[in-house]
């Protein structure tokens, strides 16, 4: 996951992570900090830009989560 958490830092045209319901003018966004660590047994996701889209963290989170549980593969992960 922390290595997937790499991928988002940066400019990127985030319109696969927002919702549906999203008034965004524009999906391009711009990730600062995208830190994955670990207290016990809680993961911890601390990410930072200037503004998100609607339901965008939460779509990130998700896709780090199922790479990490193996069921998506950083192979394929592109934010062209």
């Amino acid at each position: 996951m922390k290595e997937g958490a790499r991928y988002f830092l940066g400019q990127h045209d985030f319109t696969s992570f927002r919702t549906v319901h999203c008034q965004a003018k524009t999906t391009v966004r711009t990730i600062d900090i995208f830190n994955v660590s670990t207290d016990k047994d809680e993961i911890i996701f601390d990410i930072k830009a200037r503004s998100f889209l609607h339901h965008q963290v939460r779509n990130m989170v998700g896709t780090l989560v199922d790479i990490g549980k193996g069921d998506f593969s950083l192979k394929t992960f592109s934010l062209c």
